[in-house]
């Protein structure tokens, strides 16, 4: 009798050390899976991007206008100007314009060939340079990444003369593209930049093609759109200019100068450039288009809409996503999706464990993006 009663104390003395290991277990580990979330660095931070290898003319997402550079700046004077770089070169155009708007001489075979050539070192960017200082004109396009940067950039340059077409890697020589500025600055050179923004095919590419630019080396099919897109601007421009002469021929009589007024046209649209887009508050404009298109039927209820605190939530999510997204260069919907904010916004009341889980499912998403469009 006492031999089992002794038995049923071990029993119970070994069940209780059994139960306090598992609980201290599992705390342990409780413990261990929190610190590996709060020491987890940000994605924003840790992500390495084409643009964090910048030296030079770093991208200026802060709140201030755009300061355009200088081109010919003295060592006691700022780098930056807000007026436009080629006014003088432009103006001087428009005083005196070149109404002839002849690019060729006799025929030229517009076949674009197999060759091309791929342009990503100084020592190349300097012998195109030369070879563009020689050339009366020149075609130019670019190709702009937008996807994961805040305000984008520059991704890959295309140049044609009438005899080469070159692409050139505007990433690997971001810091040392002023090569070519002389080139561009050149008025006597004729350089046909292609902007179509009111044609079908920049509607296309703006609305349904994604293209990362930034991959390296390209796909053959995103070499080929890349030259087409260039290399066929000159015998577009020669059509256009012979179009324009004839015009003037059959209307000796009217006060239109076709040739004239494109001159004209064209180097007025030159004297545009770049300015920031401002807002009175951070993310005012995002917050608006999030209420805009739930209150249009995109499955939030109206009375969550009309509610004064939600809509607040979202104003400060948006406010706060604009700051990141220019800390990091990164693009808003990276940062935080607008159905992110909007979960986030309706799910804040309930609790924190909620609103974690809702932004863990939107990061997953995210890196799901991320891996379809690798950095």
């Amino acid at each position: 009798m006492e031999n089992k009663s002794k038995i049923k104390v071990a029993v119970a003395i070994a069940c209780c050390w059994a139960a306090i290991s598992i609980l201290l277990a599992a705390r342990h580990k409780k413990r261990k899976q929190k610190q590996e979330q709060s020491s987890k660095p940000c994605f924003l931070k840790t992500e390495q991007k084409p643009q964090h290898a910048f030296k030079r003319v770093l991208a200026d997402n802060s709140y201030s206008q755009f300061k355009h550079l200088k081109l010919h700046t003295p060592n006691n004077e700022s780098g930056t100007s807000s007026l436009h770089p080629y006014e003088t070169e432009i103006g001087g155009l428009l005083r005196e314009p070149d109404v002839g708007l002849r690019f060729f001489e006799g025929q030229v075979d517009f076949e674009m060939g197999e060759s091309y050539v791929w342009v990503d070192t100084e020592s190349k960017l300097v012998e195109l340079a030369e070879t563009l200082s020689g050339e009366r004109v020149f075609s130019v396009d670019t190709e702009q990444h937008g996807l994961r940067s805040f305000l984008g950039f520059t991704a890959l340059v295309q140049i044609s003369t009438k005899s080469e077409d070159y692409l050139v890697d505007s990433i690997a020589l971001h810091d040392v593209t002023g090569i070519l500025r002389p080139v561009f600055a050149n008025p006597k050179a004729c350089d046909v930049l292609s902007k179509p923004q009111k044609s079908l095919a920049y509607l296309l590419e703006t609305y349904c093609g994604r293209e990362d630019w930034r991959q390296r080396p390209l796909p053959i099919e995103m070499v080929e759109y890349a030259r087409t897109d260039a290399h066929y601007l000159l015998y577009i421009a020669e059509c256009l200019a012979t179009e324009l002469k004839e015009h003037d021929n059959d209307c000796l009589d009217d006060k239109i100068r076709f040739v004239l007024e494109a001159s004209q046209r064209s180097n007025t649209i030159c004297l545009g450039f770049f300015s920031k887009e401002t807002e009175a508050y951070p993310g005012e404009s995002a917050a608006s288009s999030i209420f805009f298109r739930h209150l249009n039927g995109q499955g939030t209820a109206l009375s969550v809409l009309g509610d004064t605190k939600f809509q607040d939530i979202v104003r400060q999510l948006c406010a706060w996503r604009d700051l990141m997204a220019r800390v990091h260069d990164e693009n808003l919907r990276y940062v935080l999706s607008d159905q992110a904010v909007v979960a986030v916004s309706v799910f804040s009341k309930y609790s924190v464990k909620v609103v974690h889980f809702l932004c863990q499912n939107d990061e997953r998403k995210m890196k799901r993006q991320r891996e379809r469009n690798p950095t």
